[in-house]
């Protein structure tokens, strides 16, 4: 399952209106609890910053024969759609006022110091 952008969500930059409550995180391992995000929706931000590796592909899980090369997109799309699949993270998302906004870095295209993309 992939999950389509909330375009509904976009900003308008000719209003004033801008957020006050900001929430940022990084290093989502989605292997691991994502009890986070809960603790996140009860600070009620109105805009949340992914500040690179909101997921990870898992290059010990190949070496162990259990998974896709990590730097395949197959890899690439599993990690982000288990992410992004996570109810306490779309619970979050859902009751953002703005888009979700962020930056990717070597995790989020592949793994440590390897891009795919």
């Amino acid at each position: 399952m992939v999950i389509q952008a909330d375009f509904e969500k976009m900003v308008d930059f000719s209003s004033n209106i801008v957020p006050t409550r900001i929430a940022f995180g990084s290093c989502r391992k989605q292997w691991m609890p994502d009890s986070i995000f809960k603790h996140v929706t009860e600070y009620s931000p109105e805009l949340w910053i992914w500040l690179g590796d909101a997921y990870y592909t898992s290059p010990k899980q190949y070496m162990e024969g259990k998974g896709a090369d990590p730097l395949s997109i197959e890899s690439l799309m599993n990690a982000k759609n288990k992410s992004l699949e996570s109810p306490l993270y779309q619970e979050m998302v859902s009751a953002l006022k703005f888009p979700v906004l962020g930056t990717y870095d070597d995790h989020d295209r592949g793994v440590n110091g390897k891009f795919l993309l």
